[in-house]
This record gives structure tokens, C-alpha cells and sequence, in this order.
């Protein structure tokens, strides 16, 4: 059985506080999104994508987690305000293993969510369970890369994906003395998984993936 750190949200009564627990989580067990605006600045244009660099770290659709597939320049900089409750109503459009599917794998999203648990994945990534503002009960993945990956170190954006792991371990080692839930903003790119019995995955599996920055929110 793998080992979860996981904070669960209480469910229920936002008014009365949502609250979280440093437990253990074992392994396996159409909606509306914002319209770009006066929003979040857009990120750096994307960078040429760079020579073989890297440990082999993951495989399944690697080069589209890691943002060093070939369909890459079809993905939109220009972050989309949403939520994780619209995200996790949209319907799947899987792309295949070097190639793109519907928009939501094509366009960079940015949420407010509580963060409701994380863990080190075999293939490196941070794994980012996010439960929704509204709703705790509806969560989604977000999944920072290791830049030191083959495919993360060659799409050009090593150091986004380094800061964003360091902002997330800052945020769990950051006093919490009254026990308050902990609210993060995340930006990144959609990406639908398939079912392998990941933990915390939205009911149509999208994600944030590559998870491009992540900030602790006060």
C-alpha cells in the first residue's frame, strides 16, 4: 500500500470553517469556464524546445505532460481564470500519445482551490490533489514536473517548474497553528489521463499538467 500525505477537507459548511488533517491516503481506489480578459498576464512566450537532456522519468504521453510534444506551440499562454469544479465538468477529449486533444489540452488554466493532499510519484512529478472552492467534494490532479526529466528540461521551462515545487513545499512547511485550510493558486496546462487508480482525480480525469506556477495563498 502506498503512503499518502493527504489534508482532508471537512465537508459541508464553508461558514463554519473548513478544516484539514495530516493523514495517510492509500493508492488505488459540461461546465462553463472563464473568458480570457483582463486576467493574469500571459506567461513568457513559449521557448524553442531544446535538446535531449535529462533522466527518463515517465512514459505514458510523456512529452505532453513534460510540454515537449510536437503539438506544443498549439498551447495557449494566455491563462484562463476557472475553477476546479468547471474544469472536472468538462467532457474528455483525450489526445493520443504525441498529440493534443480537444482545447482544454491546447490553453493554460489558472485556479483557486483548497489543497486537499500531495505526494512524489514514481516518475518524479509532485502529485497535487485540488478540491474546489464551492465544492471540496469535487477534486482534480495538478502534477509538477521535475526539471531534471527528460522532456521537462528540454521544453524550456526548468525553472517554472522548479519554482513552482519549491512553492509548494513552502506552503506545507508554513506555520499553521489554528489549523486552517490551506488555499493555493495554481496555473497550468489541461491534460486528460486515463484511470490507473490515481488518487484525488477529477470524474472526467483532467488535469493541470504540467503545473506551470503554484502560489500559497494567505
Amino acid at each position: 500500500m502506498r503512503k499518502w500525505a493527504v489534508l482532508f477537507l471537512a465537508s459541508g459548511l464553508v461558514a463554519a470553517g473548513v478544516r484539514y488533517a495530516v493523514t495517510r491516503f492509500p493508492r488505488g481506489t459540461e461546465g462553463p469556464v472563464s473568458e480570457q480578459g483582463s486576467g493574469p498576464a500571459a506567461l513568457p512566450e513559449l521557448p524553442p524546445l531544446g535538446t535531449a537532456c535529462g533522466s527518463r522519468c515517465g512514459v505514458q504521453r510523456w512529452a505532453v505532460k513534460t510540454l515537449s510534444d510536437p503539438e506544443r506551440e498549439l498551447v495557449d499562454l494566455r491563462p484562463v481564470q476557472t475553477t476546479v469544479e468547471s474544469l472536472a465538468a468538462l467532457p474528455r477529449e483525450p489526445g493520443g500519445e504525441f498529440w493534443r486533444g480537444g482545447d482544454a489540452e491546447r490553453q493554460v488554466f489558472e485556479v483557486e482551490a483548497y489543497l486537499a493532499g500531495w505526494d512524489l510519484e514514481a516518475d518524479q512529478d509532485l502529485h497535487v490533489i485540488l478540491a474546489g472552492m464551492t465544492d471540496q467534494r469535487t477534486t482534480m490532479i495538478a502534477e509538477i514536473p521535475d526539471p531534471a526529466c527528460a522532456g521537462a528540461c528540454q521544453a524550456g521551462f526548468a525553472r517554472e517548474f522548479a519554482a513552482a515545487r519549491t512553492a509548494l513545499l513552502a506552503c506545507l512547511e508554513r506555520p499553521n497553528p489554528e489549523d486552517r485550510p490551506i488555499r493555493v493558486r495554481v496555473r497550468g496546462i489541461g491534460f486528460f489521463d486515463r484511470d490507473h487508480g490515481q488518487a484525488g482525480n477529477a470524474p472526467n480525469y483532467i488535469e493541470l499538467h504540467p503545473v506551470l506556477s503554484f502560489e500559497c495563498l494567505p
